[in-house]
């Protein structure tokens, strides 16, 4: 009998033994997943809420005068480089 068939005869059983175990510890921990599931979904609408909460209150304190930007550019001639300055 050839090495593989005897090693492959004997990994048979065991690869089904492991994917049943798996299979029944997931089915007892089916309940408890659901669980943490709907625990990360709260926790995620409880973020979600205290970031717009704080962007709200944010968006309040801020200086409501728009930003006064003067900006002059100057150029001397059909193909000179232009420059300028920028006054906040």
């Amino acid at each position: 009998m050839p090495a593989w068939a005897k090693t492959t005869a004997l990994l048979a059983p065991t690869v089904g033994m492991g994917v049943g175990a798996g299979g029944f510890g997931l089915s007892y921990a089916a309940p408890g997943v659901l669980a943490m599931t709907d625990a990360l979904w709260a926790a995620a609408a409880l973020l979600a809420t205290g970031c717009g909460g704080a962007a709200l209150l944010l968006s309040r304190w801020r200086n409501r005068a728009p930003a006064q930007i003067t900006q002059n550019i100057t150029a001397h001639g059909f193909l000179s480089r232009a420059g300028g300055t920028i006054n906040q």
